[in-house]
């Protein structure tokens, strides 16, 4: 019977020091693909510390960081 609660205690215990998966998008991915696992909220950043507030889809419907977007939209009006 105390054979079988120690078992029982080290699986448990086990499963608690278990790793978990990183929240952060490793550098492995291309930076597109990991603006897109942040934007559909699978991960909360991307390798460069993006998260999904800094993150706005241009008319295209690509992902893109909000304040390039927003750098782009100056530079435009300031050249026409």
């Amino acid at each position: 019977m105390k054979k079988i609660k120690y078992n029982i205690y080290y699986k448990n215990m086990a499963k608690s020091l278990k790793k978990s998966k990183s929240k952060i998008v490793k550098s492995k991915l291309t930076p597109g693909r990991a603006k897109a696992l942040v934007w559909k909220g699978k991960l909360k950043k991307t390798p460069s510390g993006l998260t999904k507030k800094d993150l706005v889809k241009n008319k295209y419907g690509k992902i893109v960081s909000r304040k390039k977007h927003s750098l782009g939209k100056r530079m435009t009006r300031t050249v026409n």
